[in-house]
């Protein structure tokens, strides 16, 4: 009897203690504090309640056989014992005082396989409080979420600055200073060779008159830079450079529109018109306006 009242007991101490650090972790993360956390004190009472937990728990376990009963059984340590249950023998004195529809059960004790692993569950609660409450080496629910939220606007801010998220659908015409330089240095390292240092024209087409094969918005450029125009020698550089890179060559570009470079190639394609039906100054909104 005293054993049972002390499982309860023990049942709702856990309780407590389970819906006091549920309660806790189910905050949202902005009204987590350091005054809503456990007090310093909380982590060695909770040890000390697992300590004598263990130590009692392990005791009824071990002792709560009669004398007459350890005679009676001799533990063997195979899977027929772990799972079955042990009957005391007092047949009499262990029939419940109720019965349902004429049927009585013995009050047998638990299988040893459950009672083990009740007691490993126990040892397991006294390692998790060691290890994030008290020694504080291991981080708690809310913490890990701050951190892994850390790590992930870092990966984000590095995607975003590698060009991971730009596509024809998203590249816009870049303005600024640091962005045409970096433009910059990517034609004159690449293009060059078939556009000339001023985008006159060599082997590939002029890039200064208003003359486009295949567009000149900069979703046109970008998608040419992109996938290449095999047919006319123009290879992909996709595997070269990344969105970001191309979206900056590709910006660089336009800036040659309505220049007049020495030498220039003769006109290829046709006059490329943008939304507004100007054809020096391109259009970010669509490449759907180009006359055919």
């Amino acid at each position: 009897m005293k054993f049972k009242i002390f499982k309860i007991l023990l049942f709702v101490i856990i309780l407590g203690f389970a819906g006091d650090t549920f309660s806790q972790n189910n905050l949202p993360v902005s009204t987590i504090t350091a005054s809503d956390d456990m007090s310093e004190n909380i982590p060695y009472i909770m040890l000390l309640v697992l300590a004598v937990m263990v130590f009692w728990i392990f005791k009824a376990l071990m002792f709560a056989e009669s004398e007459e009963t350890k005679k009676q059984k001799k533990f063997r340590f195979d899977l027929k014992n772990l799972f079955m249950s042990i009957n005391t023998g007092e047949i009499d004195e262990d029939l419940k005082n109720h019965s349902y529809d004429g049927i009585k059960e013995l009050d047998n004790n638990l299988p040893p396989l459950l009672n083990y692993i009740f007691i490993a569950s126990l040892i397991f609660s006294v390692i998790y409080v060691l290890h994030y409450h008290v020694f504080k080496s291991g981080d708690l629910p809310a913490s890990e979420y701050k951190n892994e939220m850390v790590i992930a606007d870092m990966q984000r801010e590095a995607l975003i600055k590698s060009g991971a998220f730009i596509n024809e659908n998203t590249v816009k015409k870049l303005t600024d200073e640091s962005s045409l330089n970096k433009g910059k240095d990517i034609y004159l390292k690449n293009c060059v060779t078939c556009h000339g240092n001023n985008g006159e024209g060599l082997v590939g087409p002029n890039f200064a008159d208003n003359y486009w094969i295949h567009g000149g918005s900069i979703k046109d450029i970008f998608i040419i830079i992109r996938d290449g125009v095999p047919a006319k020698g123009m290879i992909s550089w996709k595997t070269q450079l990344n969105p970001k890179q191309m979206e900056e060559v590709a910006s660089y570009i336009m800036i040659f529109k309505g220049t007049n470079p020495p030498n220039p190639k003769a006109p290829e394609g046709i006059i490329y018109l943008d939304s507004t039906g100007n054809s020096n100054i391109d259009s970010l909104k669509t490449d759907t306006t180009k006359s055919k």
